[in-house]
């Protein structure tokens, strides 16, 4: 009964410690898709039609799809070293950057564009939610 209660510590700390790193790793990749130069040439149409849709588009494929990666590896790390703990791990994983990136966005939020701004900052984070949500319900559609 010790031991068990020793690796479910163990599980928890190591796990807690990589979100963490996670949400550290999120800013670097949000800083770097900041300073990605697009070519006009390939952003302009879609921004001819609707520009909100076309910052959502660009968000998501600069931020959200590199973010996603980075998560799956995190949980392919966790699985590899036997502290894979169905429902907790996942969400240890993302609770970091979800609090990190809530404080950020609380701090950046726009007194008018709301529309715009949760248009364009929304896609990146969705992508994550459901990917979370995806990996925690796993356990469940087996059953």
């Amino acid at each position: 009964m010790e031991l068990k209660q020793t690796e479910n510590i163990k599980s928890f700390m190591f796990n807690s410690i990589l979100g963490v790193i996670f949400a550290y790793i999120s800013v670097v990749i949000f800083s770097f898709a900041a300073a990605l130069p697009i070519p006009a040439n390939v952003f302009e149409p879609i921004a001819q039609s609707s520009p909100k849709f076309a910052f959502a588009v660009l968000d998501l494929f600069t931020i959200g799809l590199p973010l996603a990666f980075t998560y799956f590896i995190f949980v392919y790390i966790t699985r590899k070293s036997k502290t894979y703990v169905e429902l907790v791990t996942p969400i240890l994983l993302a609770l970091p950057f979800f609090l990190l990136h809530s404080y950020f966005v609380i701090l950046s939020f726009p007194s008018s564009r709301i529309d715009f701004y949760l248009a364009s900052t929304s896609p990146k984070y969705i992508l994550l939610i459901v990917i979370v949500g995806f990996i925690t319900a796993k356990k469940y559609r087996q059953n």
